[in-house]
């Protein structure tokens, strides 16, 4: 700008004919057309632009990743509109051009779009040094939003696993905000990312679509309690809260991205782009610089976000909920036999809410509270007569009041944390022996635990594995030996308050032993039935079938019926499991087979030793094998 000054002096000089105002009209014309326009202090050239559409914070926002395959950036959204240009979902750059455009066009009233996403119009304004008079202020939606969700602290919430729920068998999390020194506020908010499955047609549809896509992910909010009546008094899911380390500008930005991504925006999976992966990933928008997301391309278990969290040092510390039903048997335990019978029959209504003299105050004050809770998550389970449950617990009310007497109880030991327990994915290396001849396997199980895992931080009786396939070499050939895709076993006890099911469901390409020989089949199994716990073990007994596709079948399909009997016992040092399982072909073959297996596992430090032994029979003929492996957790 200077050099063209100083030429406009020298032409004055030449031509000092030229009027004075002339010569002023040409200067201020000069100056016009040099000086920037409000907004950048100069606009950036196509490498600074470059380098600000990859900045990790930018892609954040976007939802960006890069693929592996062909290094090329896309973003995770499946909604056009949450992008300002038909091609922003693969080009961040052209993305970041039409919303500096935008940022710099003069408007009437603050445009749509900076109050829609919040986040981006300030990251950019403040990143790129953008003047612009419009503040985030006059967007009244977002300020409603906000205005529910208070507090300038955050925290991620897990919930176990619920295995009555394929989209809740890995557990699940959402974060909740409230005001520091307010831990138990009850009424603070919470922000929930979920599969939105309104539309679902039956339960095949409904794993279909959670596992390959097709259900919408939506956010809500709502009040703590809310959270707690659903997941620790309806299903029995403990709550771990991981205090999250955030600045109080931090947590207004997260609120930001939460706002932008709370409607329709995302398909849910069940195993990669759920709760945890998309909360994960507006936790990555405020620390973009972290790179929280790395690690999770091809599936996304809760419990392992947790851990990111954890080794980025987020945590600063963490507050247990014990479930409803948990703090229920672990009360129970302190009564007799005898009185612990009367709490559930006063519970039920089947008995006033009168404790004999023959028990002391302080055993009938227990009595009574006992009652009193049991009573109360019948209720919220809604297993309890309409017209008459809310007198049974008004009846119970009184009866403690007239009592007057607290129910003093030990304090609750403290949770085995799932973070803390084994990793969950496992890599084998095995060796065996069958019918004369040796083989050797090696597996690779994406997720997640099963029965002979170490059992710190699981729940007992409950096996879930996703993606876990396995090589076989002989000594002739190697083949593909096993493809589950998912398999799930419940062993979940019943007791003297519930009388849960228990099942097995699994999809998976395996090897299976009838008509004699070995043969390898695609199967689809459903097995329903209960489970008792004596002696510290967990005998179950279940009925099923399985639908199974291979060309040993006639029309290629056979369909078995299935009876089992188990006995498993687990323990930090070790555990087994003991199955029968009977089976009759009812199409594709009449053949009839029995199988008898134990496992064994002994797990030591971040790995595990396991024993398997198996005999066969199919019609008249037996196979026996054995095989011992060495899994390592990661």
């Amino acid at each position: 700008m200077c050099s063209l000054i100083r030429r406009a002096y020298y032409t004055f000089l030449e031509n000092y004919q030229m009027p004075l105002a002339n010569f002023l009209i040409y200067l201020a014309l000069i100056f016009t057309l040099t000086i920037p326009t409000p907004g950048y202090a100069s606009s950036p050239n196509q490498e600074k632009l470059q380098e600000y559409a990859l900045n990790p914070g930018w892609l954040a926002l976007g939802h960006y990743r890069f693929n592996r395959l062909d290094k090329e950036v896309e973003s995770e959204a499946d909604n056009d509109q949450f992008f300002l240009t038909p091609e922003g979902h693969k080009n961040p750059q052209q993305e970041l051009v039409a919303w500096i455009r935008l940022i710099e066009s003069s408007h009437d009233s603050i445009p749509e779009e900076f109050c829609r996403f919040p986040a981006r119009y300030r990251w950019i304004v403040s990143t790129l040094g953008i003047t612009s008079g419009w503040s985030l202020d006059d967007c009244s939606e977002l300020q409603k939003w906000l205005d529910k969700v208070d507090g300038d602290t955050v925290s991620l919430v897990f919930a176990s696993a619920y295995l009555e729920s394929p989209s809740s068998m890995f557990g699940h999390s959402f974060l909740r905000f409230h005001t520091m020194g307010e831990h138990t506020k009850l009424s603070s908010s919470t922000i929930n990312y979920a599969a939105d499955t309104a539309e679902r047609q039956g339960v095949f549809d409904f794993a279909y679509r959670g596992l390959f896509g097709g259900f919408p992910g939506v956010a809500d909010q709502l009040p703590l309690f809310r959270r707690i009546r659903n997941y620790s008094d309806n299903e029995g899911r403990d709550l771990i809260e991981y205090y999250l380390k955030f600045s109080t500008e931090e947590v207004y930005r997260l609120k930001l991205h939460l706002f932008e991504i709370r409607g329709r925006d995302f398909e849910y999976y069940f195993l990669d782009e759920n709760c945890s992966y998309r909360l994960l990933g507006a936790i990555n928008t405020v620390k973009p610089e972290l790179n929280l997301l790395s690690g999770f391309e091809a599936w996304a278990i809760p419990i392992d976000t947790i851990k990111q969290l954890e080794q980025h040092n987020l945590v600063t510390e963490i507050r247990e909920w014990p479930s409803a039903q948990r703090q229920l048997y672990f009360h129970n335990d302190f009564l007799s036999n005898e009185a612990s019978e009367l709490a559930i029959s006063i519970a039920l209504g089947n008995k006033p809410p009168k404790v004999p003299d023959t028990y002391s105050k302080s055993d009938a004050a227990r009595i009574l509270f006992i009652a009193s809770e049991y009573n109360a998550l019948l209720i919220n389970q809604d297993k309890l007569d309409r017209k008459t449950r809310k007198t049974i617990a008004h009846d119970i009310i009184i009866a403690r009041l007239e009592l007057n007497t607290p129910a003093n109880w030990p304090i609750h030991p403290p949770l085995q944390k799932s973070s803390n327990g084994h990793g969950s994915g496992r890599y084998t290396v095995a060796m065996g022996y069958r019918d004369s001849s040796t083989f050797a396997d090696i597996n690779y199980r994406s997720a997640y635990h099963t029965f002979e895992d170490a059992i710190f931080g699981f729940n007992p009786g409950a096996e879930v594995v996703v993606l876990n396939y396995g090589i076989r070499a002989r000594r002739d050939r190697i083949l593909l030996q096993e493809l589950d895709l998912v398999h799930v076993k419940s062993r979940t006890p019943i007791n003297s308050f519930f009388t849960p099911a228990s099942w097995d469901f699994g999809i998976a390409y395996q090897e299976k032993y009838f008509s004699e020989k070995n043969h390898h089949v695609l199967a689809l199994e459903y097995s329903r039935g209960r489970s008792y716990s004596i002696a510290d073990h967990i005998i179950s007994g279940l009925i099923g079938s399985s639908a199974n596709i291979s060309q040993a079948f006639s029309h290629n399909h056979g369909i078995e019926m299935l009876g089992k009997i188990s006995v498993l016992k687990q323990t930090e040092h070790f555990s087994y499991h003991l199955n029968f399982q009977q089976g009759k072909y009812i199409s594709g073959t009449n053949s009839a087979t029995k199988a008898l297996s134990i496992t064994a596992g002994i797990p030591f430090e971040d790995k595990l030793l396991s024993l398997e032994a198996k005999r066969q029979a199919s019609d008249s003929s037996y196979q026996s094998a054995v095989e011992i492996g060495f899994h390592q957790y990661f």
